[in-house]
């Protein structure tokens, strides 16, 4: 049998990934009846911190009253919670509540659990000189094109 070449094995393999990893995510976020949008707010308070609604809407790409009653109805499902922002009483902050930072670390856990199964179907050896190339690959695309730092 024929060895791919790096590029089709890379891109087999990011596929392969990517779809699995979306296919765990979405059965997810049907089963907790979360939309994309939800989803979306959810995962960027969990990495970004709490927010104002104003960045809320550009990530969202609608208007503030949009991006309010979102916000609103999250409120409702016990997902996030509004509070007076510090430099402004009369803007709000809105966070994840502890029911909606428990949602997003399961939906993680969620969309790396065929990882996981994958993992642990290789033997020892196999999964120390894939986890040394997969180093080396992630080292010198760092190197190639570094990435901004997130806002």
């Amino acid at each position: 049998m024929e060895k791919p070449d790096l590029t089709t094995a890379l891109l087999a393999w990011t596929s392969s990934s990517v779809r699995r990893s979306m296919h765990e995510f979405l059965r997810f976020a049907r089963r907790e009846n979360l939309s994309m949008t939800q989803l979306n707010v959810l995962m960027h308070l969990y990495y970004r911190g709490p927010s104002e609604i104003g960045p809320l809407q550009d990530l969202l790409e609608v208007s503030k009253a949009g991006a309010g009653q979102l916000v609103e109805r999250m409120m409702q499902q016990g997902l996030v919670e509004r509070t007076p922002a510090e430099h402004d009483r009369r803007a709000r902050t809105v966070s994840l509540t502890a029911h909606g930072r428990a949602l997003v670390e399961a939906s993680v856990a969620a969309r790396q659990s065929w990882l996981h199964r994958l993992i642990e179907s290789l033997p020892a050896d196999e999964q120390a000189e894939i986890a040394r190339a997969l180093a080396r690959l992630a080292e010198q695309a760092d190197r190639l094109d570094p990435l901004p730092p997130q806002d």
